[in-house]
Parts: structure tokens; C-alpha cells; sequence
């Protein structure tokens, strides 16, 4: 079999077979393999995963739990809500005055402290519940993709699109629309996760513990790594303003404790020693 080429860099991409077994997918409904670039450190999911196999994530178990039975989604976004006040002001402090879009912006969360903090703030959301649920709160929320906006010559001052680029069948076509879309020397927020590279993956890897399949197994395409995003947003026209591996503020609103103290120390330290926290968090402008 001939060896796939990185998306990002044109090295090789070598067979991962820990990571593949990290996610259970021998117990997958169709042949999937990991490949791993050793050149920018980019991992990928192949063949693209089939969207009928997964596509009961994003509905109302996904997006919302009862009371008592929060889902990761709904449990993620309750401790984000700190965050989500930061990073709308720090778009303002950017010079971010006018408009914004939320790519894949789900039900609204991001949307409201933008909204709040005086943006002018829309979302993109392809799940129909989601988009629903951020329009029953009065946001400007829609399925129009970004290409439907790019060729209507739409423009926005700021993008924000947290936990979508992983998701996507060609990232660099997404960045390519974002780049489109922002006003010349507009503002973006990116955030992916650290999948494998991460503490967290390097502690499970380390105790040689494998999650069982499931739909979370195969709804991430692309297993970025700081190295892969960074040359990636360079490529396609941004400049990189900041990129951390861990954000405090993500874990704010979580009740405070020693268990919590622990784990942001370990985080913070593995981000400064080795960019190896749990997230890539990226502050980019647009270059013209």
C-alpha cells in the first residue's frame, strides 16, 4: 500500500498502531488506520470517517443531558463560561469592534458572551437541534456554509471556531474560507485538541489504558500537533498572534479543589516545558 502524504507538510505518513489501539478502532464498523507525519507531527484518520457512523453525537443527547446526567458537551460548556467572557473581551482588546462569526457554534454559548461584550455576533451551525436551540435564545444562528458566504462577499472583523478544524474532510480549505470571510488584518480564535500528544493521552498511553469504541472514536479526522497547526495557519495566510497547549481559564468556573489545583499545575508545567497541556489554543490575525 502506498504510504499517504501530510496535508500539512508533504512528508510521509507512517501507520500509528498505538494510537489506533488508543481508540479502539479494531472494534471499528469499517477499516480505519492513524497515520502519523513525523515531519510536522500531524495525525490523521483514514479513510475520512463516514458520517452515518457518528452522527448521532450531535442531537439533543449530545448537546444537552438532564440534570444529574450532564453530557461531555453540556459538562465542557458549563466550565467554559469564564472563558467564554475572556476571550469575547479579548477580541475588543484586539480592536475587534464590528462583526463576528462562530464557526460550528452549536447551541450558543460562545455566542451569548459575545453578544454580551457588544459584538456583533452570528453563528454557523450544521446541526439542526443546535442551531434551534441558538435561535429559541434570539441569536443569529444559520446552516449557511461558509462557502455560501463566501460567495455572497460576506466579511466579518473577528471568527471564532473552537473544536471544528479536527472535525472537517480538508482543514486547509476551512482556513482558506475563514481567511476569505475576515476583513483585511481580521481576528481569529482557533482551539483543536492535543489528542495523543497531550498529558493526559501521554498518562493513559504510559498506564496502557485504551478507551473502547465508540462513536468518539472516529468523529475527529485530523490529530493536530502545535508544530502542524502552527505551519498550517502560516501557510494560509495568518499570522499566529499566541499559541498555548493550556488555558487556565477553561477550567474557572470548576469548583476549586486540590484534585483541580493538581491537575492545572500539571498542565500549565507541561505546556511551558513541552507544549504537551490538553488543547491548542491559537490567537491569529489575517494577513492580507
Amino acid at each position: 500500500m502506498t504510504e499517504p502524504v501530510c496535508s500539512v507538510c508533504g512528508g510521509a505518513g507512517k501507520r500509528d498502531v498505538k494510537a489506533w489501539r488508543q481508540l479502539g478502532l479494531e472494534a471499528a464498523p469499517r477499516p480505519y488506520s492513524i497515520w502519523h507525519c513525523r515531519g510536522c507531527d500531524l495525525r490523521w484518520l483514514a479513510p475520512y470517517p463516514q458520517p452515518e457512523d457518528y452522527q448521532q453525537l450531535y442531537g439533543a443527547d449530545y448537546f444537552e443531558a438532564p440534570v444529574g446526567n450532564v453530557g461531555p458537551y453540556a459538562e465542557a460548556q458549563l466550565e467554559l463560561a469564564t472563558f467564554n467572557r475572556q476571550k469575547a473581551a479579548r477580541f475588543l482588546t484586539l480592536g475587534v469592534n464590528g462583526s463576528l462569526l462562530d464557526v460550528g457554534c452549536g447551541p450558543g454559548n460562545f455566542l451569548l458572551a459575545a453578544r454580551d461584550a457588544g459584538l456583533a455576533a452570528e453563528g454557523y451551525e450544521p446541526s439542526a437541534f443546535a442551531a434551534d436551540k441558538a435561535r429559541r435564545l434570539g441569536l443569529a444562528v444559520s446552516g449557511q456554509t461558509l462557502e455560501e458566504r463566501v460567495a455572497d462577499g460576506r466579511q466579518y472583523g473577528a471568527v471564532h471556531c473552537s473544536h471544528v478544524l479536527e472535525h472537517v474532510p480538508d482543514a486547509r480549505m476551512l482556513l482558506a474560507d475563514i481567511h476569505r470571510l475576515l476583513a483585511p488584518g481580521g481576528v481569529m480564535y482557533l482551539e483543536v485538541p492535543l489528542q495523543f500528544l497531550g498529558l493526559p493521552d501521554l498518562v493513559a498511553r504510559l498506564r496502557r489504558k485504551s478507551q473502547p469504541y465508540s462513536d468518539f472514536s472516529i468523529h475527529h479526522h485530523y490529530f493536530f500537533s502545535p508544530s502542524a497547526l502552527h505551519r498550517l495557519l502560516t501557510a494560509g495566510g495568518f499570522e499566529v498572534l499566541s499559541l498555548a497547549t493550556f488555558v487556565a481559564a477553561r477550567r474557572a468556573a470548576r469548583p476549586p479543589g486540590a484534585r483541580k489545583w493538581l491537575l492545572q499545575g500539571a498542565l500549565w508545567l507541561a505546556d511551558r516545558l513541552a507544549r504537551r497541556g490538553d488543547v491548542i489554543s491559537v490567537w491569529a490575525r489575517q494577513r492580507p
